[in-house]
C-alpha cells in the first residue's frame, strides 16, 4: 500500500502530512506516508492545488479544506482508497475468470489437445 502527500512544503502541506502519519498509525496499517515536494508529480497526477492526498496512486484529496485538518475524515479517505484500490484489483481479476465468477467454462473444453483461445468458449474469456 501507498500513501502519498503530495505539498510545496506549506505549513498545511506538512500539517496534511503529520495528521496522515498519525491517521495511518491509528488505523494500524502497516505503510510508511510518503512527503513529496516535487511539483512535478502533482503535475503529472493531473492536479494542480495542494496539498494533495493519495492513496495507491489515486487521488483521495485536493487542495486545502476543513477536511485537511480532521483525523478522522482523513481516515475516512485513506480508507475509500484503500477500499477503491481494492475494487479495481477484483475487478481487473474478473476479467481473468472465466464466466464472471463461477469459474466454469459454458461448454467442456478441457478434453482439447491445443489451448482454447477465447472464441472457443461461450464467455469471451480464455479458459480451460
Amino acid at each position: 500500500m501507498q500513501i502519498q502527500v503530495l505539498g510545496t512544503g506549506c505549513p498545511t502541506c506538512k500539517n496534511l502530512f503529520e495528521i496522515t502519519k498519525k491517521a495511518v498509525q491509528d488505523m494500524g496499517l502497516e505503510t510508511k506516508v510518503e512527503y513529496i515536494t516535487d511539483i512535478t508529480k502533482m503535475i503529472e497526477m493531473g492536479i494542480m492545488t495542494s496539498p494533495v492526498l493519495a492513496v495507491n496512486g489515486q487521488v483521495v484529496m485536493s487542495g486545502f479544506s476543513k477536511d485537511s485538518k480532521d483525523i478522522v475524515k482523513i481516515k475516512e479517505l485513506i480508507t475509500l482508497g484503500i477500499n477503491n484500490s481494492i475494487s479495481k484489483d477484483l475487478e481487473a481479476k474478473k476479467d481473468d475468470l472465466c464466466c464472471g465468477d463461477s469459474g466454469k467454462c459454458d461448454e467442456d473444453c478441457s478434453s482439447r489437445k491445443e489451448k482454447p483461445v477465447k472464441s472457443d468458449c461461450n464467455c469471451g474469456s480464455s479458459c480451460c
